[in-house]
C-alpha cells in the first residue's frame, strides 16, 4: 500500500450479530377469525357473541341430556313389563 492509505480493518462478526432476529408465531386461525370478528363488530358485540355460543351448547346438552332419560326411562318400563 501506498503511503496515506490504511489497509482495510479486519471487522469480527460476534454471535449477536450472527443471531437472526427469533420468528415470531403466526396467529392461529381461531385466533386471526376472532381478532377480525372485533374489529368487525366491536369488543362488547364479540364478547355477547362468544356468550350465545356458550349458552347455544348448553341448549343442545339440555336437550340430549332431557333424551338420554327419556330412553332410560323407556328402557325401565320395557324391563317391568318383560319381568311381568
Amino acid at each position: 500500500m501506498t503511503s496515506g492509505q490504511q489497509e482495510p480493518e479486519e471487522v469480527k462478526v460476534v454471535e449477536e450479530e450472527e443471531r437472526e432476529e427469533p420468528r415470531r408465531k403466526r396467529k392461529s386461525l381461531k385466533r386471526r377469525i376472532s381478532d377480525a370478528i372485533v374489529a368487525l363488530v366491536g369488543e362488547e358485540a364479540a364478547r355477547h357473541l362468544i356468550n350465545a355460543e356458550v349458552e347455544i351448547l348448553k341448549a343442545f346438552r339440555a336437550m340430549v341430556d332431557e333424551r338420554i332419560r327419556q330412553a332410560e326411562r323407556a328402557r325401565e318400563k320395557l324391563q317391568k313389563i318383560e319381568v311381568s
